[in-house]
């Protein structure tokens, strides 16, 4: 693959990922209303076993397209070797692929039986061939982050969108079920990648030089079994919903737990694909000028983490709280009563959707310093111990106990071994959890004027507008000092890493 890699800068980096961060936003609010658009027609046409059954594919294919990638996308961000290691990243993305397509389509009867939901297998098997597509993906739209080039990531979903919701909607009308889904998926993804080609500007160019092909892997590596973990931790809870209560019940716990993680789907992913590239250029502004930032008052510390989970978390708070205040109105106005045993489930799960903002903001910092095997280990203690908690949340309190287990597995352990690691590495813990306080804080009335209106009104749609626009307006004005304060945080930390990050990248310049 051609190495067109615009990777110079024409301008601060400040500006860059402020720039970023805008087609970013654009991008996940484009891609999270499409999809809820179509989970809402979905749940609709479909029952919710019929769901379940989608769900079950589903959670396979997304625990395995995180080993599909193998972590190589990041190191096409991070690496200051580019050129020279792209042939053989590519390379190494597609094999991966492919033998997961392979394992995926031979083990899904043995799968669909495990996960009891048998009707599942026809659906592993066609969506399998997602995996070898990803494989291709990985290097264009690597490329596309490394330079944070949001507008052209933002086209690329728009194609993905549009195909596979166009696609569903259609081939569900015709009567084809879960199946609908699963050939949706495979068109959606074949178009995205053909496209991520295009706006790249590059070509398939394939290589292998073990000399390059080492350092890719030692950091890839364990940062694709930290994906897989994470993923997999995530996924946990549905193997155990339909091994004990069934695809239906299966059905409605995804569903819920969808609508939960729009927090970390929009906000969180919309910062972390301007983040990751962010962190990497300022830890090596900072390795290029250390002595600025601290003269600048900064600190020896880096701050830079702060400054992230303040502007994810901010957002992040009030939006998974008036979820969780507001989960029942919501359910029945856009999905109907016969999801409604879904309400509870969302209300639980609303504020693991806040903390997995957080949890996410935290790993991708480590990964942008180069610190992978720290968020594998992360992930590994994460699967250990979320494991028996929500077996025994299910079995004692149904699909309410899954919910309940990820949000108090992620306050009393992920959280605390997160920051243990920050401090290792040089991060300014303090002026994280400063980052983190005044939102929480500001969210307890919020939910309570959120909570207040669902009591007295009882119409879904009232209840909405009212105990929404209450809300927001309650954290607004609660926030609103503090958020002026972590601007001019943002701010001089900029202004005091600027010149050393241009001195990092040799004064170059983009097109």
């Amino acid at each position: 693959m051609s190495a067109d890699s615009g990777s110079e800068w024409t301008e601060g980096l400040g500006a860059k990922v402020r720039r970023g961060l805008v087609w970013s936003t654009l991008n996940t609010i484009l891609l999270r209303t499409a999809n809820l658009l179509l989970g809402i027609i979905v749940a609709r046409l479909i029952s919710p076993e019929e769901f379940g059954v989608w769900a079950v594919a589903l959670t396979v294919q997304t625990v395995l397209l995180t080993l599909a990638d193998l972590g190589l996308s990041a190191e096409i961000v991070r690496t200051d070797r580019l050129a020279q290691r792209m042939p053989t990243v590519a390379t190494i993305a597609v094999v991966s692929g492919a033998i997961l397509t392979v394992s995926m389509a031979l083990s899904a009867p043995w799968i669909a039986q495990t996960l009891n939901a048998p009707d599942a297998t026809p659906v592993i098997v066609v969506m399998s061939s997602t995996m070898l597509l990803v494989g291709f993906a990985v290097a264009p739209l690597g490329l596309l982050q490394r330079n944070i080039q949001q507008r052209r990531v933002l086209a690329v979903s728009a194609a993905d969108l549009g195909v596979g919701t166009i696609a569903a909607v259609a081939l569900i009308v015709l009567g084809l079920g879960p199946m609908a889904l699963a050939i949706s998926r495979v068109l959606a993804q074949s178009v995205s990648t053909v496209l991520a080609f295009v706006l790249s500007h590059t070509r398939p160019r394939f290589g292998f030089d073990r000399a390059e092909a080492g350092p890719a892997l030692r950091y890839s590596v364990p940062l694709a079994a930290a994906n897989f973990l994470s993923w997999a931790v995530l996924s946990i809870d549905n193997v155990v919903v339909t091994r004990v209560l069934g695809p239906a019940a299966l059905g409605i716990y995804v569903l819920a737990f969808n609508i939960a993680m729009w927090p970390m789907n929009i906000i969180g992913q919309a910062v972390r694909s301007v983040s990751m590239a962010a962190f990497a250029h300022v830890s090596r502004g900072r390795a290029a000028g250390t002595d600025d930032a601290t003269d600048a008052g900064i600190g020896e510390r880096d701050q830079s983490v702060a400054v992230g989970v303040a502007i994810s978390w901010a957002a992040a708070v009030p939006a998974g709280i008036l979820l969780g205040a507001l989960s029942g109105p919501l359910i029945e106005l856009l999905y109907g009563t016969k999801w409604s045993a879904a309400g509870p489930v969302l209300a639980a799960l609303a504020y693991f959707g806040i903390l997995r903002v957080l949890i996410d903001i935290l790993a991708t910092y480590l990964l942008a310093r180069g610190y992978s095997k720290p968020v594998f280990f992360v992930q590994v203690i994460w699967m250990l111990i979320l494991i028996p908690t929500v077996m025994a949340g299910v079995r004692s309190f149904g699909i309410a106990g899954a919910a309940y287990a990820h949000l108090i597995t992620g306050i009393v352990v992920v959280v605390p071994v997160y920051l243990v690691y920050l401090h290792v590495v040089g991060a300014d813990n303090r002026a994280v959890l400063r980052s983190v306080i005044v939102p929480v804080l500001a969210g307890i009335p919020t939910w309570m004027v959120a909570t207040a209106a669902c009591h007295f009104i009882h119409a879904p749609l009232p209840a909405l507008a009212v105990g929404g626009g209450a809300g927001i307006a309650t954290y607004a004005l609660l926030v609103y000092r503090w958020a002026l304060q972590q601007r001019n945080v943002a701010r001089r930390l900029e202004q005091s890493l600027e010149p050393a990050t241009a001195s990092a990248h040799g004064g170059q310049k983009t097109e």
